[in-house]
């Protein structure tokens, strides 16, 4: 109907796509801070997560700061992405707590799976928008 300016569209899709599979779309990378751990660190993350793929410039020159940081009680890495600054903090640190909070589903969940990855059992990844879950 152009009288209207409106109009109906029918397609038919014939391609059979592939099933998404969560597991097709990570890509991890590795960070080492010799001044606060002998180990590496392997970061996985998800499209979308905060420096997905890649340690960012920023993130990097943070790391590169910490020297021996001397926590032994609780951190809280608030907007933690995928994890990567406070799964570094809790290998240095193995005696502290680390918090690790984001509002997007797929940083939790790329938190968790570097967490998981690298065996880390001092941390705890849940989602908070900001401070709303941190008691």
């Amino acid at each position: 109907d152009t009288a209207r300016h409106s109009a109906f569209y029918a397609a038919h899709n014939t391609i059979k796509l592939k099933p998404f599979d969560l597991n097709d779309w990570w890509q991890s990378y590795e960070i080492h801070v010799p001044s606060l751990t002998s180990h590496t660190l392997r970061v996985f993350s998800l499209p979308g997560v905060f420096s997905h793929g890649h340690l960012d410039e920023g993130t990097e020159l943070l790391l590169a700061t910490f020297a021996d940081v001397g926590v032994t009680k609780r951190v809280l890495d608030w907007g933690c992405g995928a994890g990567g600054i406070g799964a570094i903090l809790a290998l240095a640190e193995p005696l502290a707590t680390i918090d690790m909070v984001d509002a997007s589903a797929l940083a939790i969940a790329s938190t968790e799976r570097t967490i998981a990855e690298n065996n880390i059992s001092n941390c705890n990844a849940f989602a908070s928008n900001v401070f709303s879950e941190v008691k």
